[in-house]
């Protein structure tokens, strides 16, 4: 009875194990001329990951983190990325030229990557719009707002679709 009991609890933790390892992300980047040997990512909860450079110059780390919006930054300039469990995300970047050359790879990067083509798009627009007359900024402003509400179509219907 008591080799059934231990036995119980042994294959009780190595699925709680399992278990724990399918909810966490593995982050991995490779940043060219760093502004730091650190980087934060953080979200509105308060959760906040340090992940200091290794001996290679790479920025490894495995973590827990509940789906959603995040902003990973290097101490200098910061960038939104969307995590979900499972993930496996492999970034590289240029620090002097930050959101232009910002790429991930891996399993679980889509949203990441749309959102670091939007502030590049919005990026643009901003630096067009806003040396513009008024007249010709509403105009400019209100294109922008079709062009982001078919995007968001676009990528409600493919969300959609994928869940049926």
């Amino acid at each position: 009875m008591k080799k059934l009991f231990v036995a119980g609890m042994l294959i009780f933790s190595a699925l709680n194990v399992i278990g724990q390892a399918k909810n966490q992300v593995k982050f991995t980047a490779k940043i060219a001329n760093r502004n730091s040997d650190t980087l934060v990512i953080k979200a509105r909860n308060g959760f906040k990951q340090v992940i200091p450079i290794d001996k290679k110059g790479v920025f490894v780390a495995v973590f827990d983190a509940p789906k959603g919006f995040y902003v990973f930054s290097d101490g200098t300039e910061s960038s939104n990325l969307y995590l979900k469990p499972n993930s496996e995300i492999n970034l590289t970047m240029d620090a002097k030229e930050f959101d232009e050359t910002i790429v991930y790879k891996g399993k679980g990067v889509n949203e990441s990557n749309f959102l670091a083509q939007q502030a590049l798009k919005d990026e643009k627009f901003q630096n067009e719009a806003f040396t513009k007359e008024a007249t010709e900024f509403t105009a400019l402003l209100e294109k922008r707002k079709k062009q982001i509400m078919k995007i968001w179509k676009k990528e409600i219907l493919t969300l959609n679709l994928k869940r049926h």
